[in-house]
């Protein structure tokens, strides 16, 4: 394991600070938010240096999923993560897809990187639809 042990409480505070305030703020201003404090405004395109880092974040954030008292919902994961890697300036988004199942609407969040997921099965976009722009569409 190489030395990212320190990620660790990073992504569990982000993880944290995430789901306090789409809880308390809703998601459009927990995204306006985490735009607003991010590093990406630097960020071109992603190169081949940044997967080892991705790979790190991806690995941290469900760490601290796991380690969290409460469950984190996908889209808190998502968020987290999707804003780690703008802190890094790594190019990524969060994806929504949607689905219904007998009569239930049923939606459901993951990341991707250069259009493979990162934190769920790969062939999520096929069970669950994607809905619209994706965050972090546009850097």
């Amino acid at each position: 394991m190489r030395l990212r042990l320190w990620m660790l409480p990073r992504a569990m505070l982000r993880l944290t600070m995430v789901g306090l305030r789409l809880r308390w703020c809703g998601f459009s201003a927990t995204e306006h938010w985490l735009i607003e404090r991010s590093l990406l405004a630097s960020a071109d395109s992603n190169s081949a240096a940044d997967t080892a880092r991705v790979a790190d974040w991806v690995w941290a954030v469900a760490g601290a999923s796991r380690l969290s008292p409460r469950k984190p919902a996908c889209l808190t994961r998502s968020l987290t993560l999707w804003s780690l890697l703008r802190d890094e300036a790594i190019v990524s988004q969060v994806r929504v897809g949607a689905r219904q199942v007998r009569s239930r609407l049923s939606a459901h969040a993951w990341v991707e990187y250069d259009g493979q997921v990162l934190n769920d099965d790969l062939d999520i976009a096929r069970r669950f639809p994607p809905l619209g722009p994706s965050t972090g569409a546009d850097p």
